[in-house]
């Protein structure tokens, strides 16, 4: 494909990364071990015979392993302990990502997880992002959020702005992740630019990210517009209200897709109470204040 004209409109500064399954290819064998440990944990925890199903039910509703595990009155750090624990033995160093990092010095670089800080970064060092500081600015992990704060919420991304000092230029950042609840939605809804890291499996076709790509290795390519071009569709949402509930701009119902755009309409939602909520906290102080000097609600 030849070289293409810029999609982006505002020039990126900041790139945020999630770590799971988006710097390294996804691994069965790994992903496997992985569910081994956690369902014996859940045995031991709760006694139940079957943690599997249990696990697994859980986890529809509930979303990633963490949210899973703290759904089942777990501690959450657990999946990162067995994270470690099983990575060591999959995760090698990886060239081509060192080389993709190399090439990307220009940028700041920070990674949003609901993995523990110390076991990212100590993983990153396997797959050859040694010594850490060198790549990244730091990372928003397990322990910098609030039990109802982990993905999908969008609060890890926006701790991640404020962090890098672009949470008033959002349309300057670069999310790159492999899941779409998890990733995509919440930095969108962010006013972020967002690819979505497919590995090769998708199996849908959404307009809600901005950028696909079958591997994480291409995000030079994008930034440097080769070989990459925008869906039609992707423009920077500078805010949920541009959805507006126009039928021809809503999501392919059913799956996954469904899932998406009701979180998307969870935060419109939420939004409009936070800002009806502020409303009536203003008219209260308007009316305390006995008719004389406005007193402000903060």
């Amino acid at each position: 494909m030849d070289k293409k004209e810029n999609p982006l409109t505002e020039p990126i500064e900041c790139i945020l990364w999630d770590f799971d399954n988006t710097l390294y290819r996804p691994n069965e064998k790994m992903d496997i071990a992985i569910k081994k440990l956690l369902y014996q944990e859940v045995e031991n925890k709760t006694g139940n015979k079957e943690p599997a199903p249990l696990y697994e039910g859980t986890k529809l509703s509930a979303g990633g392993n963490v949210a899973t595990l703290m759904a089942l009155h777990m501690d959450p750090i657990t999946y990162s302990k067995i994270f470690r624990e099983v990575a060591t033995d999959y995760l090698k160093e990886d060239k081509e990502l060192i080389g993709l990092f190399d090439s990307l010095d220009k940028y700041e670089h920070m990674l949003v997880t609901n993995n523990s800080t110390p076991v990212v970064t100590f993983m990153c060092g396997f797959l050859g992002l040694q010594p850490f500081d060198k790549y990244f600015r730091g990372v928003i992990g397990l322990e910098n959020l609030l039990p109802d704060d982990y993905k999908p919420s969008k609060k890890p991304w926006e701790k991640a702005l404020n962090a890098t000092n672009m949470i008033g230029s959002p349309q300057r950042c670069l999310a790159v992740g492999d899941d779409m609840l998890k990733d995509i939605v919440p930095a969108k809804s962010l006013g972020m630019y967002t690819a979505f890291i497919t590995w090769g499996n998708a199996d849908f076709d959404s307009e809600i990210p901005h950028f696909y790509m079958d591997e994480v290795y291409k995000i030079e390519d994008l930034l440097n517009s080769v070989d990459i071009v925008p869906r039609k569709y992707s423009v920077p949402m500078k805010s949920l209200e541009e959805f507006d509930g126009k039928e021809e701009d809503a999501v392919p119902k059913g799956g996954i897709e469904e899932a998406v755009r009701g979180k998307l309409e969870m935060a419109e939602e939420e939004k409009k109470a936070e800002e009806q909520r502020k409303a009536e906290e203003k008219r209260k102080a308007e009316e305390d204040s006995g008719g004389g000097r406005l007193v402000c609600a903060k």
